[in-house]
């Protein structure tokens, strides 16, 4: 499943080693390796995207971003965009820009 800052993957593997768990589903027993990804959940690697659209944009507030549907408009301030560890390792910081500017994406 991908939302939010995460992926998380499970699946049945009887000889994993490491986070393995115990479950009992419909009366059977299974082992199961389960492990969450950080940084790879839809929000996340959304901030990610946007971030590197920004950062090849020279400067410019008005940016094309084609992931979105025809006519939609989107605003998001520098802040918003780079607030989280996942995005913010990514890139350095932009020096004639601060945390208010306002992009818009179309």
């Amino acid at each position: 499943m991908i939302v939010g800052a995460s992926t998380q993957i499970s699946f049945v593997a009887q000889n994993a080693t490491n986070d393995r768990f115990d479950m009992n589903l419909f009366n059977t027993q299974y082992e199961v390796y389960s492990h969450s990804f950080l940084c790879y959940g839809a929000e996340q690697i959304r901030r990610v995207y946007v971030g590197h659209l920004v950062n090849q944009a020279n400067g410019s507030l008005l940016l094309d971003d084609p992931c979105l549907q025809d006519g939609y408009i989107e605003n998001l301030t520098y802040s918003y965009i780079f607030d989280t560890p996942c995005a913010r390792n990514q890139y350095e910081p932009l020096p004639d820009l601060n945390a208010s500017s306002i992009f818009t994406f179309v």
